[in-house]
């Protein structure tokens, strides 16, 4: 569905640590949901009717995890991006005949690229035609979650240990400070 869901397992006896929780959470939702955020926004960049992307923090006893997705008026023409598309048929709307720039097959440059997070603007050349029906030639699926989890993959282990070694050190601190106390 075009979901990048970003899980962190930790031993029950670590996670039941409420310090631990709340950093692990906070990083995740301060600064992973944002920074891959702003890869899925880098997917769209040259389109003209772009989805928003929501993001959802779950906490349990045992994982916590960040979901983002595409949403909006757009999140279906971005899952056929994301899919692909076999060969189909365009008809027209109504009584409303198909209008682009058309000159010769290639004339059309999509936007984006398999394996590629960054798109571009597409262009289109040739004059104005209209069209009954066209034979879309399909494409082949962008894949954008599994890109961009890839590339983010070596982040968030990365935020992930120092959430895990801050709320470490504050456990630390909290210790030293109550035998002082005492």
């Amino acid at each position: 569905m075009g979901i990048i869901k970003f899980n962190i397992i930790v031993p029950k006896q670590l996670l039941s640590q409420q310090i631990l929780q709340d950093s692990i959470a906070l990083k995740m939702k301060k600064k992973t949901a944002p920074e891959v955020k702003i890869l899925f926004r880098k997917t769209v960049y040259g389109w003209k009717n772009k989805p928003s992307f929501r993001q959802k923090l779950t906490r349990r006893e045992d994982y916590i995890s960040e979901r983002i997705w595409a949403d909006g008026n757009n999140a279906y023409q971005y899952q056929l991006v994301n899919f692909g598309t076999i060969r189909h048929r365009i008809p027209k709307y109504g009584s409303t005949l198909l209008k682009f720039k058309w000159n010769y097959p290639g004339s059309y440059k999509a936007s984006s690229s398999p394996g590629v997070i960054q798109s571009k603007r597409h262009y289109k050349t040739g004059p104005v035609r209209t069209f009954m029906s066209v034979m879309h030639p399909g494409f082949k699926p962008r894949e954008f979650a599994q890109t961009i989890a890839k590339e983010y993959r070596p982040t968030f282990i990365k935020d992930m240990m120092k959430a895990m070694a801050d709320s470490f050190a504050k456990t630390a601190q909290k210790f030293n400070n109550m035998l002082h106390l005492s």
